[in-house]
């Protein structure tokens, strides 16, 4: 296990506003990131040895396990002798060290005929400014088994009606094993714990993937995709870097920790509703791992979809501030900024998250368990709200996207996003998102390149799709005199046939695509 969620992480969740203190006096760590310069001896040494060789440069005992990538280990304190920040100042000054970073606790971003989608799921319509519109996008196609999204998150409650039939395999990163089942996060006991399980991963796949137009529930963006349910956040709704990056390493098809079995679903599209501090930049006082991360994404064609935060915030939280990945922000029904919602630059789109305050209130109802701690029956929940929900909307409108045309790059997907994007709307009633945090008239160098259109993005996707040519039959060879009788006339009739049958074959190979 690479750093099981404390019972007590609740405590050391972010405190926000409009600026940042240092990363040690707000979050969580369990251990430190290593990765050694390539040139280093260390890349080539046992965890054991390495282990004597920091000791050394630390001067206290530690302790190394492999880490969420085939180059990167996981460095303790072996006695708790020295804090996880003052380790990493210390291992980065080794000339051996490339990166050393604090491997911190990132939080959880929560706060058809199907029968709820009538009365519950505005954000799929269009009669809201920033509703969706998935309906249009459904004229087109309700998904493809062939595109599945990862959910990176709690895990999920795999017998959900509404989901069962759209789960592939997954694994655990938190108990390392290949049951994702998320067994609940809450504890009462602990007052620095939620009091109830948040099923968060649950919640998050309904978005994307709840079975439509079977007759129960809501309606997801997929009705026919599939979600790889990944489980690295525990107990107190919190996930560490290193199983957060191990657990999409493998949602990607990319190595990852040591004795965990390939993935044999490797997706192109991955949400991650989690986030937290961060400066996602490589060296510098304040190093991280994500970006190293995001490269090898890219390299791959893998799509990371992450939730801005809910710190109503002038700050991105870490990895979607990290480059590469499609940052979203939440908006309310009529498309302004949500007053819990972050905001930044690193901001991709915007998407709703549902918002209830005295100018208007609608939230948003998704898959869930009724279960308060521990798995109870499984049901529906309404009345939420958060950057956790309007991520996966991205992602779900992605996979819509990849099922109308495979061949889109992932350059091409970000570039349909951003450009199907509906404007922000003008209200000369709210100040413009800037140093405001509450709720406040979004721009592009705030809240993305605009509002997601569901409907627009597919199409462009469709539209892009390469013409292909029609077959053409072989050229036959000029036809021969035939001798047969006095007259001539079985050779003739004989030639008519082979163009008539020349005829139907080339025909027949001019097959109709379906609109």
């Amino acid at each position: 296990m690479l750093g099981k969620t404390s019972k007590c992480a609740a405590a050391l969740l972010l405190v926000w506003g409009a600026t940042v203190a240092p990363a040690h006096a707000q979050v969580r760590t369990n251990g430190v990131l290593v990765k050694f310069h390539e040139s280093s001896a260390m890349k080539t040494l046992s965890n054991a040895d390495r282990a004597r060789s920091l000791s050394a440069v630390a001067n206290a005992p530690l302790r190394v396990d492999n880490g969420p990538a085939p180059d990167m280990r996981l460095v303790k304190s072996a006695d708790g002798s020295q804090s996880d920040v003052a380790l990493a100042e210390a291992l980065a000054a080794s000339p051996d060290v490339e990166m050393a970073a604090p491997n911190q606790l990132k939080r959880l971003h929560a706060t058809p005929n199907d029968p709820l989608f009538a009365s519950e799921q505005w954000h799929l319509k269009s009669s809201d400014y920033a509703a969706i519109n998935a309906q249009g996008a459904w004229d087109i196609t309700t998904g493809a088994p062939s595109v599945p999204v990862a959910v990176v998150d709690s895990g999920v409650r795999r017998d959900h009606p509404d989901l069962a039939a759209n789960f592939l395999p997954g694994y655990d990163f938190v108990d390392m094993s290949s049951d994702p089942t998320d067994p609940g996060d809450g504890n009462p006991l602990d007052p620095h714990c939620r009091a109830t399980s948040s099923w968060h991963g649950t919640a998050v796949s309904g978005f994307i993937a709840a079975i439509g137009n079977n007759g129960q529930g809501i309606a997801g963006l997929n009705w026919r995709g599939r979600i790889l349910p990944v489980r690295v956040s525990g107990e107190c709704s919190g996930a560490y870097d290193s199983d957060i990056i191990a657990g999409i390493r493998w949602a990607a098809g990319l190595p990852t920790v040591a004795g965990v079995p390939d993935n044999p679903n490797p997706v192109k599209v991955i949400n991650l509703s989690i986030g937290g501090w961060g400066t996602c930049r490589e060296g510098g006082a304040s190093p991280s791992p994500y970006p190293a991360l995001m490269r090898d994404l890219r390299a791959k064609g893998v799509m990371l979809v992450v939730s801005a935060g809910n710190g109503s915030s002038n700050v991105v939280d870490e990895p979607a501030n990290c480059e590469g990945a499609i940052g979203v922000a939440a908006v309310t029904a009529d498309g302004y900024k949500a007053d819990y919602s972050s905001f930044g630059s690193e901001v991709m789109i915007s998407a709703p998250g549902g918002s209830c305050n005295s100018r208007l209130c609608k939230t948003l109802t998704t898959t869930t368990n009724l279960g308060t701690v521990a798995p109870g029956a499984n049901g529906y929940t309404s009345g939420k709200e958060g950057t956790s929900f309007a991520a996966p909307q991205v992602a779900g409108v992605i996979a819509l996207m990849l099922a109308a045309n495979p061949a889109l790059s992932a350059d091409e997907v970000k570039t349909i996003l951003k450009e199907t994007a509906r404007p922000f709307p003008s209200n000369p009633s709210l100040y413009t998102c800037g140093r405001l945090v509450q709720e406040c008239a979004c721009t592009t160098s705030t809240c993305g390149a605009g509002i997601l259109d569901a409907a627009a993005a597919v199409q462009r996707a469709k539209d892009s799709v390469s013409p292909q040519p029609h077959p053409q039959p072989d050229p036959q060879p000029d036809p021969q005199p035939t001798l047969d009788d006095d007259n001539g006339g079985g050779g003739s009739t004989d030639w008519l046939a082979l163009v008539a049958l020349l005829g139907l074959a080339a025909g027949g190979k001019r097959m109709k695509r379906k609109a």
